[in-house]
């Protein structure tokens, strides 16, 4: 090979090493443009990421209130009932002539001395009761009898309010026996 051979061949060697390197300069950055989009759309999902877990985190904070809001919609539905039924009651007795009302002031002596005595009977049996079921059918029944005797009274809706916090238990206990005992004593001083 002569010199010009050589001369020739390292001139093509160098073109090609040339290339070569643009072809490695090309894909090298190809490749940091590719790593830097990766890079990017990581941190994009990542935030929302963040924003979704935020998100979550305040969805479950609001079930409580929803809980609440659901309690006091049956409440107040629950008391809509009771006005109505008052209202119900009131206009059925607001028709009545005088003779009525001397015969119902009369009755209505026997009628209150009627709820005291139920009232202490079931003030007396409240420790025989086992069930919740058993001491809500007995106050149900003074309830329906303080509203036909007062046409609608506080107590009504306080009696209501025990028998919803009784649901909540199969047995009675103590705590809640003495409770009742109280309430009865202030619920026969209110009739």
């Amino acid at each position: 090979m002569s010199s010009e051979e050589k001369e020739k061949s390292l001139d093509q060697f160098s073109e090609k090493m040339d290339k070569f390197a643009d072809i490695l300069e090309k894909f090298g950055m190809d490749l940091i443009t590719k790593l830097g989009k990766v890079s990017f759309n990581i941190n994009v999902l990542t935030d929302k990421i963040d924003n979704l877990s935020k998100a979550t985190i305040d969805i479950k904070a609001l079930s409580p209130q929803l809980t609440k809001i659901i309690e006091n919609q049956n409440k107040l539905e629950t008391e809509v009932d009771l006005i109505r039924s008052l209202l119900i009651k009131r206009g059925k007795s607001s028709v009545s002539t005088e003779e009525d009302k001397i015969e119902r002031d009369i009755s209505a002596i026997n009628d209150k001395n009627s709820l005291i005595t139920q009232m202490n009977i079931i003030k007396n049996k409240v420790d025989g009761f086992t069930e919740s079921t058993e001491l809500i059918d007995n106050l149900n029944t003074i309830k329906d009898a303080i509203f036909e005797f007062t046409g609608g009274h506080k107590i009504l809706y306080e009696i209501s309010q025990f028998i919803n916090r009784c649901k909540k238990f199969d047995t009675i206990n103590p705590q809640l026996r003495e409770i009742l005992k109280e309430k009865i004593d202030f619920w026969i001083n209110k009739v």
